[in-house]
């Protein structure tokens, strides 16, 4: 009988360690599970961080693109005027509006946009210009189009690209 005492004793000794082995155990578990909780919020919260830094940056270069484009409209505009003006003048014009489009050539013609403005008023400095391309039936895409403006301004290979925001290889090309 006292061995069957014993027995019983040993037994709920080893249930006990038995129960405390299976709560480390889950304790091990769910400690592991929150570290994982806690480090996948860290990286989320740097992936947050980061992404905000890019937004930051992306809103400075559009701050800075819509400056440029009103920079380049004013440009535009006393190109016009200009040209209005100065109907009479024509060799005075042509000087000043070498000026002028130096300046706009400044800016970039990034956008369609742009291109169109760009093209408008161009086409008042150098009235004819696109009619004699296209009575020549010569096949052209409006990207060889652009190319052959920025030539006729007398632009090297390098300026169109800046202005064109491609590099000087694709102008080569």
């Amino acid at each position: 009988m006292q061995n069957e005492r014993e027995i019983a004793s040993n037994r709920l000794w080893f249930i006990a360690i038995g129960v405390f082995i299976v709560l480390l155990i889950v304790a091990f578990f769910v400690y592991r599970y929150l570290s994982k909780i806690k480090f996948r919020k860290q990286q989320l919260e740097q992936e947050l961080i980061n992404s905000q830094q890019i937004i930051y940056v992306k809103e400075q270069e559009l701050k800075t693109y819509i400056i440029d484009l009103s920079n380049k409209n004013s440009i535009i505009n006393r190109l016009k005027e200009d040209a209005a003006q100065e109907i009479s003048e024509p060799i005075e014009l042509k000087d000043e509006n070498d000026e002028e489009v130096a300046q706009l050539l400044e800016q970039k013609i990034l956008t369609d946009d742009d291109w169109e403005k760009f093209k408008i008023r161009f086409n008042s400095i150098y009235p004819g210009f696109f009619s004699r391309i296209k009575e020549r039936h010569i096949a052209l895409t409006e990207a060889e189009t652009r190319i052959l403006v920025l030539m006729r301004l007398e632009l090297n290979g390098k300026d169109m690209a800046n202005i064109l925001g491609i590099s000087s290889q694709s102008v080569r090309v």
